[in-house]
């Protein structure tokens, strides 16, 4: 193999992150101003949710996170750059589909098409990496190897949804189940382990703790295929799934906190590193109230707690971390960052705020959603430089 450059150059895969990054924002942005705004033309609300969705997990989280892995870990040889490009360039054409179809369609034959495309790149992106990583004896990679193991097992999940559909009907318990079952290891397994990976990568911590990390490592992989549990009790409330959720999320909670104590300890630590560990720690506790029964009911059927737990995970460890490790590429402007962070916990403030009210039954102010819609549009501020600064990286 020929070797070329010393890392594989990315900056074209940041560039079509970014774009699909403010798309999604810009999506976001009309579905929060269409309860007061007339616009002058006729849509279907779900099927701008399932673009906005589809375009933020599968557009902009895996094209940069599939991205800074294969920097990180792959030789850059002409062989092993043509192969990637290769399934870039068809995994691009999937997501414009999905982009293109789902507006007018919802789920139907041409988006279904194009996201089943998807999990086929997915497949051929997993095989691809796993045959030609470098450096896998180390304890950070194998954090990748399960994230890579997590993007394939939740694809179960996808093809799962027409037998759950056929047999027990749409909307069903063991559908939603299946949905469950697929964003659990998304962003549960396939995007936290691979970010964690890169993390504990960071830290260099392997060496110098080398049983404690392997200890540490299979806890936070029990607490990860455990937690599963938790994301089905708000649809079979059997007490074997409290228990087993539970657990194992206490277990993800040690294994984090361990980390996160080792990371105290260095004394190179810096603002968006505290950040995404900081966050990391909050999610796992959140997601342990979901282990208390009395709080079921009151948890998965509030739709506005269940947004701002999902915004939670993409918007804030997903991104944040995205961002972080991107660092030896593009370096956001810090300014950016900052906005992008005050924007994310003011909506996270203002989603919660009206999901408890259901619970403590006070009023919503007059003229909410108009507030909500204007401070969703700060994250056009980031969303925008970003791009922009993407096109002025260099190759480094």
């Amino acid at each position: 193999m020929e070797p070329l450059n010393t890392k594989i150059d990315i900056r074209k895969d940041i560039r079509w992150a970014f774009s699909y990054f403010l798309i999604v924002v810009l999506l976001g942005i009309f579905l929060r101003s269409e309860g007061f705004l007339d616009y002058p033309f006729s849509f279907h609300y779900r099927y701008i949710v399932h673009t906005h969705s589809h375009l933020a997990l599968l557009g902009f989280v895996y094209g940069l996170l599939s991205a800074i892995l294969v920097r990180t870990y792959l030789p850059n040889t002409t062989k092993v750059l043509k192969e990637y490009r290769r399934i870039f360039y068809l995994t691009q054409f999937s997501v414009l589909g999905m982009l293109f179809s789902f507006p007018f369609q919802g789920y139907g034959v041409v988006s279904i098409s194009f996201s089943s495309l998807f999990v086929i790149c997915s497949y051929w992106f997993a095989r691809f990496f796993l045959k030609n990583a470098i450096h896998t004896s180390s304890c950070s990679y194998k954090f990748i190897k399960m994230g890579i193991f997590y993007l394939i097992l939740s694809s179960i999940g996808i093809w799962s949804m027409p037998i759950a559909i056929a047999k027990f009907g749409k909307f069903s318990e063991v559908y939603m189940c299946a949905i469950a079952f697929f964003l659990h290891f998304q962003y549960n397994g396939w995007m936290l382990s691979s970010l964690m990976g890169l993390f504990t990568q960071k830290l260099s911590w392997e060496d110098k703790y080398p049983i404690l990390s392997k200890r540490i490592f299979i806890t936070f992989q029990a607490g990860i295929i455990g937690s599963l549990f938790i994301s089905w009790v708000g649809y079979f409330s059997y007490p074997s799934y409290y228990i087993v959720g539970g657990l194992s999320v206490l277990l993800w909670l040690i294994a984090v906190g361990a980390i996160a104590i080792a990371y105290l300890k260095k004394k190179s630590a810096t603002f968006l590193q505290s950040v995404f560990i900081g966050l990391f720690l909050l999610k796992i506790v959140m997601m342990f109230t979901g282990a208390f029964p009395i709080l079921t009911p009151l948890l998965f059927k509030n739709t506005d707690l269940l947004i701002a737990y999902l915004h939670f995970n993409f918007l804030g460890i997903v991104t944040v971390g995205l961002v972080l490790f991107l660092e030896e590429v593009y370096r956001p402007n810090q300014w950016y960052i900052y906005v992008f962070l005050v924007t994310f916990v003011l909506t996270e403030i203002l989603i919660a705020y009206r999901g408890f009210s259901f619970w403590f039954q006070y009023p919503i102010f007059i003229g909410f959603q108009k507030v909500l819609a204007a401070t969703t549009v700060l994250f056009l501020l980031p969303a925008v430089g970003w791009l922009i600064g993407s096109f002025k990286t260099k190759q480094h």
